[in-house]
């Protein structure tokens, strides 16, 4: 997914650029001179197409879920390692 999404924004960035012949290697191939502002949509419409597949929910699980019982389970270790060394 990622070596895609940053060859097809290669692609765009050239055509941006004025070589049109980059974008036979695009999606947008069948597109001969296509206006500069549908390019910088497309091209921010690609950036915002996310790699990994974390969603907005598992990160909140995650940071509201997970991480309080571990900050917990560390606060205790540093306790007792606080203790021993006491």
């Amino acid at each position: 997914m990622h070596s895609e999404k940053v060859q097809e924004l290669n692609s765009i960035n050239a055509a941006l650029s004025g070589n049109f012949k980059a974008l036979e290697n695009s999606l947008l191939l069948g597109e001969d001179h296509p206006l500069k502002i549908a390019l910088l949509s497309y091209r921010d419409r690609i950036t915002e197409i996310k790699e990994w597949p974390f969603t907005e929910r598992i990160r909140a699980l995650v940071l509201f879920g997970i991480l309080p019982p571990l900050s917990w389970v560390i606060a205790a270790l540093i306790k007792i390692m606080i203790e021993g060394a006491i």
